[in-house]
């Protein structure tokens, strides 16, 4: 029988692969990563504000991979045109 911290951690690794849009496994070493070992780190708002940092870091992370990815020259024809 499971108890309660194990429960508790697999929900959370449930919660992280969905939110995230990765494996369990890759949320599982996300959780353990970002310190969330013990029940307490495990409460929903400590969870819900970790996993919002970490969709804006990948959300920049895209955008400038995308903006890196621009012509220069478009660029300076998009900020003209503004």
């Amino acid at each position: 029988m499971h108890n309660i911290g194990t429960i508790q951690f697999e929900k959370a690794v449930e919660r992280v692969a969905k939110k995230l849009d990765i494996s369990h496994e890759q949320a599982r070493k996300w959780l353990l990563r970002n310190e969330f070992k013990d029940q307490a780190s495990l409460s929903s708002v400590d969870l819900d504000r970790k996993i919002g940092v970490e969709l804006e870091r990948r959300r920049k992370r895209r955008l400038a991979a995308l903006l890196a990815s621009v012509p220069q020259a478009e660029k300076d024809e998009d900020e003209l045109s503004l």
